[in-house]
């Protein structure tokens, strides 16, 4: 079961969705999917550019890394890393989030999904277009139908010193540096 939660009123989409979802890695993929079409609806909220805008300011134009670097290293110093609840995979708004943090709320569920999900909203409304969910799975004894255990959001942007393109994940729950990710047996790129 996956479900989407808000807090405040939000006119386009009703106050819970409930989807029932499939077993193992079919059920990611359509968590997945939920998480890039919520991303794309709420990339195009004031709320969501003006935050985006005033994360990036500080950043020299056209530096394509310091601004995606600089939007996951807000994301992980504004939330709180929290787990669903058993047998539940819930999502929260974006727009939930970004007004709970305005508001200094502390998040009620900002797990791994949570925090891709505005890292990429952010930076699709600063015009960022090849971004991906990364699904990640650390068994290696793990097969293609079993689930993924983690997600974050990877960015591939044109660096302004060499122009060319690189990869950089924005793992927002590690405590390492934006940028670095951790070893794992297998992972998929779910194109946002």
């Amino acid at each position: 079961m996956i479900s989407m939660r808000r807090s405040r009123p939000f006119q386009d989409v009703p106050d819970q969705i409930e989807i029932e979802l499939a077993p193992g890695a079919e059920g990611n993929f359509q968590t997945l999917e939920v998480m890039r079409q919520v991303a794309r609806l709420r990339s195009t909220a004031p709320l969501v550019r003006t935050t985006a805008v005033s994360v990036v300011n500080p950043v020299a134009q056209n530096d394509n890394v310091g601004e995606v670097t600089a939007i996951a290293s807000w994301v992980r110093s504004s939330m709180k890393y929290r787990f669903d609840p058993a047998d539940q995979e819930q999502l929260t708004d974006p727009l939930t989030l970004l007004d709970q943090i305005a508001r200094g709320v502390p998040t009620y569920s900002s797990d791994c999904d949570d925090m891709s999900l505005l890292t990429a909203t952010l930076l699709l409304s600063l015009g960022y277009g090849d971004i991906y969910f990364c699904a990640v799975r650390y068994d290696p004894n793990a097969n293609e139908q079993d689930s993924f255990d983690h997600v974050y959001t990877v960015a591939y942007v044109k660096d302004k010193d060499t122009g060319k393109t690189v990869r950089i994940p924005l793992d927002c729950i590690l405590s390492a540096p934006i940028g670095s990710e951790v070893t794992s047996a297998s992972k998929v790129e779910y194109a946002i």
